[in-house]
């Protein structure tokens, strides 16, 4: 998990798992930039990406949001950290209360 960006209500975070492949170097799969609202203690998808592909909730070029992209990468990201949690990896690496911007 790395900061993308800290402000002072909201934190945008790239969380990866990482696979081992049997041959060459190790990639993030799958791929997720999530964003944080400290004070509502809410978590949501941006981003998603994987070996077959990527998707976003908002397309710059076109102004665009997709409700159904955001609803089914939200799910996505409660069942991958609901497993995290069940196997014990709930504590991150950083502290996410730190002095913000």
């Amino acid at each position: 998990m790395d900061v993308i960006e800290r402000h002072k209500h909201r934190l945008v975070l790239r969380m990866s798992h990482y696979l081992e492949r049997l041959h060459g170097p190790v990639i993030p799969d799958p791929d997720m930039t999530i964003e944080v609202f400290l004070a509502a203690g809410t978590a949501g998808a941006l981003t998603y990406t994987d070996c077959f592909g990527s998707r976003r909730v908002f397309c710059p070029e076109m102004m665009a949001f997709s409700p159904m992209a955001k609803a089914e990468l939200n799910n996505f990201l409660d069942q991958w950290l609901t497993k995290l949690i069940a196997e014990g990896r709930s504590q991150p690496k950083f502290e996410l209360t730190e002095k913000t911007k």
